[in-house]
């Protein structure tokens, strides 16, 4: 129905039944209603003409009066809005023009569950069973209409509104403004109503609000993990079988190993940072970049530092990234000798970019062990930057970054929030692996505090900024507060813990004491986030534990019914149930062709949803394109007003700019598709029940293309100074569309760029679903053995066995329903 029903009565085909009101639960009492649906049922009453509610005395003789049947109006939600809209609208006023119109009558016939003429309305209402009205529920007062005819819409209107939801209020609405429009309720008295529906959506989304930002319940998690340990006893004894899967998870448990990445781009004080977090000046530290390798500081009982080469293929691989000359002797021999073991007093000549030596570009990784206290139970990953020309080692960076716990990143707070900045935050954020993130901002002691409030209002807004150019569709606000900033001195600090009287002396003349500094705030971060008994990590770690611990459940509830079975049937019975068994376990192929048939739709979904990406950049670069159009049009017919030209080093700086701003614009955007894509199909695998493993994929790194780009700005730029020497003032117009078409045939060439970028991550992809398909079909297999395993051991079993069988079966049973709560819990 799509109009309000009038004089003119509209067809009653087009409301659904109120059948579905005859047989259902008990409705909820007023008292147990929320405040908010108390609040909407009170003031949406009040509207509608009754200005008291009866006391519970008269309530309750109302109830005896019309014994109204509460089952009919429990079960509301299941009718259409339109139906609903309809029953809102009826009141002590309007109720003898309703009950004019079949569409009204039909309601109220359905509603109670008869044919209208086999009986008068109030000898239908008697004949009902009693208390449909809560005895707090206000009830309507008129001498115009039957009491009883009254009484039940009262009732059908409590019960729409005792459950509505936000979402079918807003439609309800909808239909009630037509009902309003065709004159059928009082305007005043619809707009008090609507005035009193807008206050039930506010106190909804504030309750929503409230209860989203409320803390969450602290879990002991040291409580579960003695929980843990108690469970994995009782079922090893249980089920002997779970011994070495529970053993390994107990002992991964155990271990608590904790990772920390820090992260910044070239010369954003990481190294002094990291220093002053460490208490020794272990990194060298400068204002050129120093740290040009992936350095990863681990505890050990003596200090030592091991250099990690790439192989000779790998830096052939590199080609011109890594370096410009040609490769000595002695650095062959580096290569081939793989790694080597150096004094720390040697580090700098092999990780720093400013030796003379050059070093540098041939080392993948740096391993510091040091006795430092901090670093008991803690690995530090100390990046040689974001923006690592040497795109081999920037994949292996982004591959350690996935796996840390937790990621610091780290900004110069007199120049934050760079390109580079936000799009590292934001592709950390976005990715999912990372549910915190602790921005350092360095060099702190050279801003004062205003400059300092300013350096950090401008980056939150960069971040809005830029996730909007992404057009993230989440939640902007929620997204950014799972950012923290800190303000930090790094040298001030490092002085404090290394007793420097000299920096010490400095610090406290800038007004820096160590409180100041911001090294014991990112200490208090880093207990709070890691070492607390309630951090997300020992969450994590403990989820993690509990699903193996609930997957060896399951496959011993399986076992112990396969054999309970056996052992229960009659010999004729026992052969059969085990030739079945027999089958089901070498039905093998089937269900693995099935998972694999499952996965490879997967796979070629999001193939699919690549390749439309395509349509995504063609559209982005047109837009682009119309943009540096104007740009150029604009400068060069300024340049011909003044009788010149625009120099060809002016076109090519705005060519240049434009191609890595659309560049960098689309792929931003792409990032996040692509991301947001693979979490809905993770989150979509996960929910299989045939599948066993979360799908991992390994971190992507996007290439810039600078060369290509740069390449590309050039012969556009050579095509465009071409066209410009060919007009003047008088000719300008004429250039608009071969300027035009020329660059379009320019960013053509960049949009071939990123198709083959495309098609590079489509294979990165691809890979990993295969990869991720084979371990699937891999574990489906060792869980068929293991079943034909137990099978034909299931088979020799003696009959004295069965009371063991029961007893297990019930063990298991209470410690399956213990383990899902505890995972619900920490989940």
């Amino acid at each position: 129905m799509t109009a309000a029903p009038s004089a003119g009565d509209p067809n009653p085909d087009s409301f659904e039944s109120l059948d579905s009101l005859n047989s259902t639960p008990e409705r909820t009492p007023f008292h147990a209603l929320p405040k908010a649906h108390q609040n909407l049922i009170q003031s949406f009453f009040h509207a509608n003409g009754l200005a008291q509610i009866y006391t519970t005395q008269e309530a309750n003789k109302a109830v005896d009066e019309s014994k109204i049947n509460e089952t009919k109006t429990a079960k509301i939600h299941e009718l259409c809005a339109q139906s609903c809209a309809i029953i809102l609208c009826a009141n002590a006023q309007n109720l003898a023009h309703f009950q004019r119109t079949k569409s009204f009558t039909k309601i109220l016939d359905s509603a109670l569950g008869e044919s209208r003429g086999r009986e008068s309305r109030r000898e239908k209402s008697k004949s009902l069973e009693q208390d449909v009205v809560d005895p707090a529920m206000p009830l309507l007062e008129s001498t115009s209409v039957p009491e009883s005819t009254l009484t039940l819409i009262t009732a059908l209107q409590y019960a729409i509104l005792s459950s509505i939801t936000p979402a079918r209020l807003h439609t309800i609405k909808s239909f009630m403004t037509h009902i309003i429009a065709a004159g059928l309720v009082d305007i005043h008295t619809a707009r008090e109503i609507f005035a009193v529906f807008e206050q039930f959506l506010r106190d909804s989304r504030q309750a929503s609000q409230s209860q989203a930002t409320a803390p969450a319940k602290p879990i002991e998690t040291k409580a579960l993990a003695d929980e843990f340990a108690s469970i994995c006893t009782t079922l090893i004894a249980t089920d002997p079988s779970t011994k070495h899967t529970l053993e390994s998870a107990q002992k991964k448990l155990l271990e608590r190993g904790f990772s920390i990445g820090v992260a910044g781009v070239l010369s954003a004080g990481k190294s002094s940072f990291l220093n002053a977090l460490l208490g020794k000046g272990v990194l060298g530290t400068s204002t050129i970049p120093e740290t040009a390798s992936l350095t990863i500081l681990r505890y050990g009982d003596r200090e030592s530092a091991v250099v990690e080469f790439f192989t000779q293929e790998e830096f052939e691989a590199l080609g011109a990234e890594s370096s410009t000359y040609a490769i000595s002797q002695e650095k062959r021999d580096l290569l081939e000798k793989g790694s080597i073991e150096i004094p720390l007093n040697e580090l700098s000549r092999y990780t720093s970019a400013n030796h003379e030596d050059r070093f540098c570009d041939l080392v993948k990784r740096v391993t510091l062990t040091l006795p430092l206290e901090f670093l008991q139970g803690v690995e530090i990953v100390d990046t040689p930057g974001i923006d690592d020309p040497v795109i081999k080692r920037e994949e292996l960076t982004k591959s350690y970054m996935s796996q840390c716990d937790m990621l610091i990143y780290v900004m110069n707070a007199s120049c934050a929030a760079t390109q580079k900045d936000m799009e590292f935050i934001l592709e950390s954020l976005l990715g999912g692996h990372i549910a915190r993130l602790l921005v350092v901002l360095t060099r702190a002691d050279l801003l004062g505090k205003p400059e300092l409030e300013s350096s950090l209002n401008y980056t939150k807004e960069s971040l809005q900024r830029e996730l909007q150019k992404a057009r993230y569709d989440g939640d902007v606000e929620g997204l950014i507060k799972r950012i923290d900033f800190i303000p930090a001195a790094s040298l001030y600090a490092l002085g404090y813990k290394l007793g420097d009287e000299k920096l010490i002396a400095q610090a406290r003349e800038q007004g820096f004491a160590l409180e100041h500094t911001g090294l014991p705030q990112v200490q208090a971060y880093l207990e709070s986030m890691l070492f607390s008994e309630n951090s997300p990590k020992q969450r994590d770690m403990l989820y993690s534990a509990y699903r193996t611990l609930l997957g060896a459940l399951e496959s011993s509830k399986s076992q112990l019914l396969m054999r309970k079975q056996i052992l229960q049937a009659s010999s004729q019975d026992r052969e059969k149930i085990i030739q079945e068994l027999t089958a089901k376990e070498h039905a093998f192929t089937d269900r693995a062709n099935t998972l694999s048939q499952k996965l490879q739709s997967v796979s070629s979904e999001f193939s699919a949803y690549l390749e439309n990406l395509l349509a995504l950049i063609s559209a982005h670069l047109h837009a682009h394109t119309q943009r540096l159009y104007t740009q150029l049009y604009d400068d060069i017919t300024y340049e011909y007003a003044k009788n010149t030209k625009p120099s060809s080093q002016r076109t090519h700086t705005i060519i240049a700019r434009s191609l890595e701003d659309s560049y960098h614009d689309i792929l931003r955007e792409y990032k996040y598709k692509v991301t947001k894509k693979l979490g809905d199909l993770s989150a979509l695998l996960e929910s299989q029940s045939d599948i066993t493993q979360a799908l991992h994929i390994p971190p992507i790194t996007y290439t810039s293309h600078t060369k290509q780009i740069h390449t590309i700005a050039q012969n556009l730029n050579a095509t465009i100074q071409a066209l410009i020497s060919t007009h003047t003032k008088a000719t300008q117009e004429r250039l608009q569309s071969p300027l035009l078409e020329s660059l379009r045939a320019g960013l053509d060439e960049l949009a071939k760029v990123l198709a083959q970028e495309n098609i590079r991550v489509q294979g990165v992809l691809v890979s990993a679903f295969e990869s991720y398909k084979s371990a699937q079909i891999t574990a489906l297999e060792q869980q068929a053995a293991h079943n034909l395993a137990a099978l034909e051991s299931a088979k020799t079993q003696s009959p004295d066995a069965l009371p063991t069988i029961l007893s297990a079966q019930k063990t298991i049973h209470s410690l399956h329903n213990e383990v899902q709560i505890i995972l619900k819990a920490l989940r």
